[in-house]
């Protein structure tokens, strides 16, 4: 049939040569075309058979323009369906393909991820085998102390008795009476001697397994409250202040900041309508970029692209801030467009004034449009969920349009700021006054782990490096925090009637001493222990 369409083949029909006769009458053409029973008949059958009312008879030439007309609708109509099948085929390709290495993409981010909780239970491991051997050996040592002195105590004992014997066997009464005051004298003192005895409790070291944020910890006596565990505290220092973007001229109204993943920072100066770039530490550059009409908020996704929020559209840029492809977000039903995250999938959430987020593919094909009661101006993704801040506090929604707790504290205040890291861990700004806030971080599950940074410039936005350092923008300043890691043991000590706890550093002592402030002044160090400890 192609080949025929395609005049490979011409088609010559043998009606053409010759009139064809008709099976039941041969002496007579067939002449005319029966429509209901759809037969070519001779004048005789029409006559004979077909004269019934409910017989529509034409003839063969316009039996034949109907047939043609027949035949091109279903020949294009084939062809639609054909070119619907062509394309069905190439969306199926182009899925697989996007399968494949979306699965390579989550295979490597799984593996990478339990290397890295594999390293860190490794490391904790290490650290309690340390601390382990380090009480062991310092047992050991009273152990062995013990033993020696009551072994020395045994052994003097042993040689004044016998003497003592030896003299009681003279014969001469004189000689045992004017020895009288030495041997009782020694006798006593052997007396006073004190037995040097081990707490059975030093004989006991056991291990309590732990439920999430560490391996374990030991238990160094038969009370489960005298056990050391671990700790790590992560402290956040300004590092850089931005509050220029040439050594002439402030920034004129910042409103959103991204990173690239070589921690190129890119800030949106929103009364000029201008993007600023510059590295860590170097100077900045203002970029004129063609494409951008009134950019707004910005952020960067896995794959080093830049997303722009651009007077109502998404668009998205390479690291050359060439344009790839826009999209209007929400379709035509949401406008006023406020802040914008991206998740590690590269996903798109677009947060709409007061009570929207709309969630889109990276093509921006929209996936979902999210409720959002109240939102105000931040919003971030964390595990599937995109938590916004509002009026009541820090809020969630999950990719169904569940809403769901953000985090534990239902009482943190004013939150005007949050962003997320690579493992999920949320960051809040709480306004404290017009001039500060404080920033407080929270697990990946919302478990409250305390605050980071405890006096700040008031953030309109504030994001996560690749590197983990912290940036916090405002009206003329962008500030960067880098925070250093610091693991520490809290060993629990019980007596009677009260308990104490110990905080063990595992640095030296002139770098906490320098920088924490929250160590007691009554530090020491305890050579015997192996660490430097002070009181809680």
């Amino acid at each position: 049939m192609a080949q025929l369409r395609s005049g490979e083949i011409v088609y010559k029909s043998k009606l053409r040569e010759e009139v064809p006769k008709c099976s039941k009458h041969p002496e007579q053409n067939l002449n005319v075309y029966c429509n209901t029973c759809e037969q070519l008949l001779c004048t005789s059958c029409t006559l004979l058979e077909h004269r019934n009312p409910k017989h529509s008879l034409i003839s063969l030439p316009e039996a034949a323009e109907k047939c043609k007309d027949q035949v091109a609708k279903l020949v294009a109509a084939v062809d639609k369906k054909m070119s619907a099948v062509s394309s069905a085929i190439k969306d199926i390709n182009e899925s697989h393909e996007t399968l494949d290495v979306t699965y390579a993409t989550t295979r490597d981010r799984i593996s990478k991820k339990a290397a890295k909780e594999v390293a860190r239970i490794k490391q904790q491991e290490q650290e309690l085998l340390q601390d382990l051997e380090k009480n062991y050996n310092f047992r050991i040592k009273t152990f062995e102390k013990a033993e020696v002195n009551n072994s020395k105590m045994v052994a003097q004992a042993q040689h004044t008795l016998g003497v003592v014997n030896q003299l009681m066997t003279q014969e001469r009464y004189c000689d045992i009476l004017s020895l009288r005051q030495n041997v009782v004298g020694n006798l006593q003192d052997l007396m006073r001697e004190k037995l040097e005895t081990v707490s059975d409790k030093l004989a006991m070291l056991d291990f309590n397994e732990a439920e999430e944020c560490f391996l374990g910890c030991l238990v160094l006596d038969n009370k489960p409250e005298m056990v050391v565990r671990m700790s790590t505290t992560k402290r956040w220092k300004l590092r850089i202040e931005k509050p220029r973007f040439n050594s002439e001229e402030f920034f004129n109204g910042v409103s959103g900041v991204a990173a690239f993943s070589n921690n190129e920072i890119v800030v949106v100066d929103q009364r000029r309508e201008k993007l600023i770039s510059f590295p860590l530490d170097a100077p900045s550059t203002q970029q004129d970029i063609p494409c951008l009409v009134r950019p707004w908020r910005v952020a960067v996704n896995k794959d080093n692209q830049l997303i722009v929020l651009d007077q109502g559209n998404v668009k998205v840029l390479d690291q050359k801030y060439q344009l790839l492809c826009q999209f209007k977000p929400g379709g035509d039903d949401l406008i006023f467009p406020t802040c914008l995250a991206v998740d590690n999938n590269n996903l798109i959430a677009v947060g709409f004034q007061r009570d929207k987020i709309a969630l889109h593919n990276p093509d921006g094909y929209i996936i979902r449009i999210l409720p959002a009661p109240k939102m105000e101006r931040s919003i971030a993704i964390s595990n599937q969920r995109v938590i916004y801040t509002s009026s009541e506090g820090l809020q969630a929604v999950d990719y169904n349009g569940t809403r769901i707790p953000a985090i534990d504290d239902t009482d943190i205040g004013n939150p005007s700021q949050v962003c997320c890291d690579s493992e999920g861990g949320i960051f809040v700004a709480v306004t404290k006054d017009l001039h500060s806030s404080q920033v407080h971080y929270y697990s990946p599950k919302g478990k409250y782990q305390g605050c980071v940074i405890k006096k700040c410039q008031t953030p309109d936005g504030m994001i996560l490096t690749k590197d983990n350092d912290l940036i916090l923008f405002g009206e003329k300043a962008v500030q960067i925090y880098s925070g250093v890691t610091k693991t520490k043991h809290i060993t629990t000590f019980s007596g009677e009637n009260s308990s104490k706890q110990y905080v063990v550093y595992s640095v030296p002592p002139c770098t906490f001493r320098s920088n924490d402030t929250d160590i007691a002044d009554d530090e020491c160090a305890d050579d015997t222990m192996g660490a430097y400890w002070a009181e809680l």
